[in-house]
């Protein structure tokens, strides 16, 4: 059996979805990192998720888009009593 040949279930062989760089002999999956737009010695930032060289990247944690607000809201009500000298809850409501 060829090296680039299907074997059962799977219809892409190994040869298709992944290669080894000839110069940094580093083996990337051609999904993340086309063989045209690798560079020797970049690696996958954690933080902006790009493919960068580490020496002059200087990425910052990415900003989370802020979730829509719901209409819905929750209200508390707690009673307590100290005249014992220990803050003790009596009833809470919620």
């Amino acid at each position: 059996m060829r090296h680039k040949a299907t074997k059962g279930r799977r219809k892409v062989s190994l040869c298709d979805k992944m290669y080894q760089c000839r110069r940094c002999g580093k083996v990337i999956l051609r999904r993340y990192c086309p063989k045209e737009s690798h560079q020797c010695g970049a690696t996958k930032c954690p933080s902006c998720k790009y493919y960068v060289l580490a020496t002059d990247h200087y990425c910052f944690l990415q900003t989370v888009a802020p979730k829509a607000h719901s209409d819905r809201l929750i209200f508390f009500d707690f009673e307590t009593d100290q005249s014992s000298g220990i803050h003790v809850g009596k009833v809470s409501r919620g």
